[in-house]
């Protein structure tokens, strides 16, 4: 199986050391663990079936077959990032990723754009939080569930997009947005 199937594409992994080598030195990058990232370059060229065969062969860990499965989603969200977006936007395409992928996307292109928002994903996006929690809401007349999931996702994607940036400025928002509902039923 591997003599026949397995041919690593050694200028993609070159390019992955170069990259790695240089995002190494940047701060937001320094703690990542780049192992995944090299077996994702490595694993590339195969389909998905054969990256499932060759991981079960390597006897890969489950957490490391799911990053070589995700791997082949990276194309497609190449593709996404090439056209500059809100940052809000950037953090609903890459959030639920594990860091080790993005990492790879982040190696496969020199598109400044792809590198910019990435960086920025890294920087900004990726921990960020609203200062409201539900139980604030709760406070503001907000009754759980759906509602209050999609009230506090829109504050963390304006938090994101630096539309608010204050605990008040939250607020004022969910009060706005509970007006405008309120207006809606009417």
């Amino acid at each position: 199986f591997l003599r026949k199937n397995f041919r690593p594409d050694w200028r993609l992994l070159s390019r992955i050391e170069q990259d790695v080598g240089r995002l190494r030195r940047q701060a937001i990058y320094g703690k990542q663990d780049w192992g995944p990232v090299y077996l994702a370059g490595l694993f590339a060229p195969l389909g998905d079936v054969d990256s499932e065969k060759l991981g079960e062969q390597f006897n890969l860990s489950r957490t490391e077959r799911n990053v070589l499965a995700q791997t082949k989603s990276a194309r497609g969200l190449i593709q996404k990032l090439r056209k500059k977006r809100p940052a809000s936007e950037v953090y609903e395409l890459l959030e639920s990723l594990p860091a080790e992928i993005i990492c790879f996307i982040r190696t496969q292109t020199s598109d400044k754009i792809i590198s910019q928002s990435i960086d920025d994903f890294f920087k900004r996006s990726r921990h960020a939080r609203t200062e409201l929690t539900g139980d604030d809401l709760q406070r503001l007349g907000v009754s759980s569930g759906k509602r209050m999931w999609e009230i506090l996702r829109a504050l963390l994607l304006k938090r994101i997009d630096r539309k608010i940036s204050s605990r008040e400025e939250e607020i004022q928002t969910v009060k706005s947005m509970m007006l405008q509902s309120l207006l809606k039923k009417e």
